[in-house]
């Protein structure tokens, strides 16, 4: 008897599995009655003039990418790095740059360490970096802790 039952509950699971692959066959066969598209012209030649007319207007689109804060940052980072030969330390103060929609101008502030590990001065520097321009219009560097540490 059980396995008579078995058998009944086998054969209607894979008579419905038949049912769902013929049904899903069906749907992508036959639900795809769209008509061809009618062949479109193909383009008309173009002349030398307007090929490169083309690709000075391609050239323009490209140089005028978007001038992110990431670029920005990286611009003062540079800025920085070429000030201060020392470095130990540097990191972005991500809290305090901003975007001053006015003047169309990035302000970016970084902190670092500059010196050697006995003799070493905490400094805090100020970029403003110009959208147009696409470089430093004003730099500021503030030496906010100096620390010597005796040698051992």
């Amino acid at each position: 008897m059980a396995k008579k039952k078995t058998l009944i509950i086998l054969a209607v699971f894979v008579l419905l599995l038949l049912l769902l692959n013929g049904g899903i066959a069906a749907f992508f066969l036959m639900g795809n009655n769209k008509q061809p598209a009618p062949a479109q012209q193909a383009p008309p030649a173009l002349t030398a003039e307007q090929q490169d007319q083309l690709l000075r207007e391609e050239e323009e689109r490209h140089y005028q990418a978007r001038f992110t804060i990431g670029d920005a940052s990286y611009l003062c980072s540079e800025e920085v790095r070429s000030r201060n030969s020392n470095l130990i330390q540097m990191y972005e103060d991500s809290l305090s740059s901003r975007f001053v929609e006015d003047e169309q101008t990035y302000i970016i502030m970084f902190n670092t360490v500059v010196g050697t590990s006995t003799h070493h001065e905490e400094k805090s520097h100020t970029c403003h970096i110009s959208v147009q321009e696409k470089a430093v219009s004003y730099y500021r560097e503030i030496i906010t802790n100096r620390i010597v540490r005796p040698v051992q």
